[in-house]
């Protein structure tokens, strides 16, 4: 699925690069404390964006960089993985550019586009001690769901959100 950047107030959800991989790479440990490995050298980095912008090229991922207007700085990243089964949001923001909103107004709008071109339902899978985002997925109107049978015999406790397309 090809796809064009997205405008919000204070924001722009431009399409991921490979060279924002730097930016993985300065910010991305100190905020996302569930990712699997942590990325150490500009070489992670890469393979990680790689491994990204290739799922986004098999139609199983949308990623954006999310980019402050004002400044025009990277403050972090959203997006949509497992768009094939069970489309399920993601984002983080660097700790810099915490408590401004850059979180709620991107994944808001990453929402509204997603609801209206993926899915007429998403899913955020959050960490339970992840409070923050905890509290964004409900202040934008997702609905804790509880976590499958695999999901707790795998020991993965975390909470999952759920927001639906509103018909009316």
């Amino acid at each position: 699925m090809l796809i064009d950047s997205l405008n919000t107030e204070k924001l722009l959800l431009r399409p991921l690069e490979q060279n924002d991989a730097r930016y993985f790479l300065k910010h991305i440990n100190k905020v996302n404390v569930y990712l699997e490995d942590d990325i150490n050298t500009l070489e992670e980095a890469d393979k990680r964006v790689l491994a990204m912008l290739t799922s986004i090229q098999d139609q199983d991922a949308i990623c954006f960089s999310v980019i402050a207007k004002q400044t025009g700085e990277f403050v972090g990243a959203c997006g949509i993985q497992t768009l094939k089964n069970d489309p399920s949001l993601y984002w983080w923001i660097k700790l810099e550019s915490q408590k401004q909103g850059f979180g709620f107004e991107a994944t808001e709008k990453l929402i509204e586009w997603a609801l209206e071109n993926v899915s007429p339902k998403l899913n955020a899978h959050v960490h339970e001690f992840n409070y923050e985002s905890i509290q964004l997925c409900k202040k934008l109107g997702g609905k804790s769901q509880p976590l499958g049978a695999l999901q707790r015999a795998a020991g993965i406790k975390a909470y999952v959100f759920e927001k639906t397309k509103d018909h009316t």
